[in-house]
């Protein structure tokens, strides 16, 4: 499995999500690697290997427009992530010029399981 996990971390979990959402309403949530691990386990499967934090980076307007967001909630989105507190947005590596969001990263995690 490989999918965009959140941080252990409750304010980095938090600002991932609300970002994810943001940009994506059908988002749920990115779970934590060890809630992956923990319902992995409740379903009956060993977990064989696990890597994460893998990194992504997005640049912003691809990133916005494969949801196709309006330009005002792109900017608002832009806004809020350029007020982030500043360790999220040191490790969601914000980049900015001037106003304008260029890139951040999410990360990701790969997990192997297997039932036994």
């Amino acid at each position: 499995m490989f999918d965009n996990m959140a941080p252990e971390d409750d304010e980095l979990d938090a600002f991932m999500n609300r970002f994810e959402k943001w940009r994506d309403p059908s988002h749920v949530r990115a779970h934590r690697p060890s809630e992956w691990r923990r319902m992995l386990l409740a379903a009956g499967f060993r977990v064989e290997a696990a890597h994460s934090p893998i990194r992504k980076p997005y640049g912003f307007e691809e990133w916005t427009a494969r949801q196709a967001m309006p330009k005002p909630d792109r900017q608002e989105l832009a806004r809020w992530l350029l007020a982030a507190p500043p360790r999220c947005a040191e490790y969601f590596r914000i980049q900015a010029e001037g106003d304008r969001v260029v890139s951040l990263e999410a990360t990701f995690g790969l997990m192997s399981a297997r039932r036994p």
